[in-house]
């Protein structure tokens, strides 16, 4: 989240701790991807294939402007921080 605010729920512990464990259950969960892709049109790529790939990816960011994303969306419409300025995301 470089160059964003920092969200509200980073200065407690105990709420950063369940917004970790949140994200990595919702990050395995195809039906909370299905939605995003529903909602905002951003879909999922798929694992690079060869090393080319691979560096192409890592160079546009596609996965990181991916993951960037779906957290906002997770944030805004699961996780219920309204009025965080760390989501002033555009999906």
């Amino acid at each position: 989240m470089t160059g964003r605010p920092k969200p509200a729920y980073v200065d407690d512990p105990i709420m950063a701790g369940a917004f970790a464990s949140f994200m990595t259950w919702a990050w395995d969960q195809s039906e909370l991807h299905a939605a995003f892709t529903e909602e905002t049109g951003v879909s999922r790529t798929s694992p690079p294939i060869t090393v080319m790939d691979a560096m192409i990816d890592e160079a546009t960011g596609v996965h990181r402007d991916y993951a960037e994303r779906f957290v906002a969306w997770l944030i805004k419409n699961h996780w219920g921080e309204d009025g965080d300025p760390a989501l002033e995301v555009e999906l």
